[in-house]
């Protein structure tokens, strides 16, 4: 669950890779290619938008009560048509997992990046705060939380096929 808490975080622990839950980009979901209304197959030559998670930084605080991790990643874009302005939406997600796999909860969220007429690439930076309650003898490093682009099916499979290549 996401919350945030103004709290005065003094006798908390900082953070260690032993004590944080692990976050990662999920496998397949960590880019997306845009192809064009008239495009008759799914190869690179015919990508009108390339989109890329990159950077994912995750530092947590916590207590014996509740584990707070601050997520920071870029999103690089890259759009073939520069001829006009354009603001995009961007649709990610964040997932917490347990340790089996399970998910226990997903945000979706939505970036959007603005170009100016002429460029074809840019960078954001996405911040998304994490809220993991931890109930007695829970340790937040028994959590994973995920990170990707709403892609679907077919992108899905896109994906993990130019991953093998």
């Amino acid at each position: 669950a996401y919350e945030i808490v103004s709290r005065d975080w003094s006798s908390d622990v900082c953070s260690s890779d032993l004590t944080c839950p692990r976050a990662l980009f999920l496998a397949g979901t960590e880019r997306a290619t845009g192809f064009g209304p008239n495009a008759v197959e799914q190869v690179p030559a015919n990508a009108v938008l390339e989109i890329q998670l990159a950077d994912l930084k995750s530092p947590c605080r916590f207590n014996s009560e509740r584990s707070v991790t601050n997520l920071e990643f870029s999103i690089l874009v890259e759009r073939r048509n520069t001829a006009a302005a354009e603001t995009l939406a961007i649709p990610f997600f964040v997932a917490v997992t347990d340790a089996s796999g399970a998910i226990l909860a997903k945000h979706n969220f939505v970036s959007n990046p603005r170009f100016d007429a002429g460029v074809g690439a840019l960078t954001v930076t996405e911040r998304v705060e994490e809220t993991l309650p931890l109930t007695a003898g829970q340790r937040a490093v028994a959590f994973e939380i995920l990170v990707g682009l709403q892609v679907n099916e077919r992108e899905y499979e896109y994906n993990l096929g130019q991953r093998r290549r």
